[in-house]
């Protein structure tokens, strides 16, 4: 189904964003810069408020594994929504 049946009242340049971050293979995805510069994003983005990461992100370890049981996905999330929460203290 196209995307814009899914929102029929959506904007077009916001269908265009997702139809570019949804593609399918991922080196003709859009990379995060092309995203934050798309025509939706213009009267949003603030520039100056941005970091970048100087390394690659790498995710935990605990996802790296074919199967993650629910237990260990809700004590992790647990933990990290405390780092954050405790972090601006």
């Amino acid at each position: 189904r196209p995307l814009k049946s899914f929102s029929p009242a959506a904007d077009p340049t916001a269908i265009d964003l997702l139809k570019r971050m949804l593609r399918f293979n991922p080196k003709k995805r859009c990379t995060a810069e092309e995203a934050l510069n798309h025509e939706f994003l213009k009267g949003v983005r603030r520039k100056e408020m941005e970091k970048s990461a100087d390394q690659p992100l790498v995710g935990p370890d605990f996802l790296e594994t074919n199967y993650v049981d629910m237990s260990t996905l809700k004590r992790q999330t647990y933990r990290e929504v405390m780092w954050y929460r405790d972090r601006d203290r």
